[in-house]
């Protein structure tokens, strides 16, 4: 059970009397309007408790409607958008940009319900006076044929029950609550002090669930970040050495291209590794634009660009075993092993390897961890140029030790998996 539906529950136990215990020192509810048949009671309640029609209640639809021109200055214009769904006011806003049309005048104290997608439960408590959308019921408790406490009003227009019937109740292609229908709605009615405990009730437990729902997101986040992270996490051990041993019988890399200077090496890398640049081990070249009519839903060969397979085409331009990386808008940086006869869009660099020194699922993790997007222009459409990678250093590990580190995270990276979904059914 998650925090809304915790509330949920908890505003229903209000509304059946079963969230405070009933006083024998509070009287019985006069019945207000015609009872319900016994057949047409919605739930139980206690028997000093009263089920009333709201229409019968107090007025509920009526409006005190007022033209802009009568609307002062510095007023507090209320919109549906300043109203939270199943919460409270977001902000308040006084501006005459807001004066475009009749208003409904509203006072403290005043219950403002919004009768547009009733499921979205906007309800609030009016603290001042103001003008409000004519799309915002204005309900005064002070008009009430019987007790009626304005927190307790607020709790049984949120209740499950009440949004159930008026999400029911409700038509149109922007769903509005019938106020026909919803003058009809009952309500069950308890003593005035009853009310005010319910709601005294309710304000002490709702920063509970509150809180209960942030660890609950809390806890929903730390899911989804947790096998991400941890991915990350063994490919930056990978890439810096640490994953698995090195071992005397492998040869020591040789250096091809230049060292990084001291104070510029990235990371710290085991004494057999090397410090090269891409374009030292990698022939990288962007892909060729191709017409989007070109590309088909199936075909002869694969088509590849930034973000992975595009669909596919009659032609190709790369065969092999190649990484592919992203050098466009928010691709930019990814990277994909492609193998086999293909065709490369603008979008990809392709970054052929050599094969002596390079293998290609290793180079894929590697690329991967390197984070290239962080070489990418800051504009609005980033984009990695090949000639700002390509002097990019990449730490080189003997041949051997890389197909190792490829056995290795092939091992542990389908247990993340496993462990993401462990987490994500816990």
């Amino acid at each position: 059970m998650n925090s809304k539906q915790l509330m949920s529950s908890i505003l229903q136990q209000a509304m059946q009397g079963q969230l405070v215990p009933q006083l024998d020192s509070e009287p019985e509810v006069a019945q207000v309007g015609p009872a319900p048949a016994p057949d047409a009671v919605p739930f139980a309640i206690p028997d000093k408790w009263k089920w009333v029609q709201i229409g019968a209640l107090l007025p509920f639809g009526g409006s005190n409607q007022v033209k802009p021109e009568s609307i002062p200055a510095n007023s507090w214009l209320l919109g549906l958008e300043e109203i939270e769904s199943d919460g409270d006011l977001i902000k308040k806003i006084r501006s005459w940009d807001r004066v475009g049309s009749n208003k409904n005048a509203f006072k403290a104290g005043d219950v403002l319900y919004s009768k547009m997608r009733p499921y979205l439960n906007k309800v609030i408590i009016a603290d001042e006076p103001g003008f409000c959308s004519t799309e915002l019921l204005v309900l005064d408790v002070n008009q009430a044929k019987a007790p009626l406490f304005a927190g307790y009003l607020l709790y049984f227009l949120r209740a499950p029950y009440f949004v159930s019937y008026a999400t029911v109740n409700s038509h149109g292609q922007k769903p509005r609550l019938d106020l026909k229908r919803g003058k009809q709605a009952w309500m069950p009615l308890p003593p005035l002090e009853e009310q005010r405990r319910i709601v005294a009730r309710i304000e002490e437990i709702r920063p509970l669930v509150e809180s209960i729902g942030e660890a609950q997101e809390q806890l929903a986040q730390l899911e989804a970040d947790f096998p991400r992270k941890l991915k990350a996490s063994l490919l930056q051990q990978a890439i810096a050495g640490q994953l698995v041993p090195q071992l005397d019988s492998e040869p020591e890399v040789a250096q091809v291209g230049p060292a990084p200077a001291p104070d510029a090496v990235p990371f710290e890398i085991p004494p057999k590794w090397k410090w090269v640049q891409l374009e030292q081990v990698f022939s990288m070249a962007a892909g060729k634009n191709i017409k989007a009519n070109l590309i088909k839903e199936c075909g002869k060969y694969p088509c590849y660009g930034g973000n992975g397979l595009r669909g596919y085409t009659d032609c190709c331009n790369v065969s092999g075993t190649y990484n592919l990386i992203g050098r466009q808008g928010a691709l930019c940086g990814n990277v994909h092993l492609v193998s086999g006869e293909f065709y490369a869009t603008e979008h990809a660099i392709v970054a052929r390897h050599d094969p002596a020194r390079v293998d290609p699922q290793c180079a894929f993790f590697f690329l991967t961890a390197l984070n290239l997007n962080q070489y990418a222009t800051a504009t609005a459409q980033p984009g990695l140029a090949v000639s700002k990678i390509a002097k990019t250093f990449y730490p080189l590990p003997p041949l051997e030790e890389q197909r190792r580190i490829v056995a290795k995270l092939d091992e542990l990276l389908p247990e993340v998996d496993k462990l993401g979904s462990l987490l994500k059914t816990a």
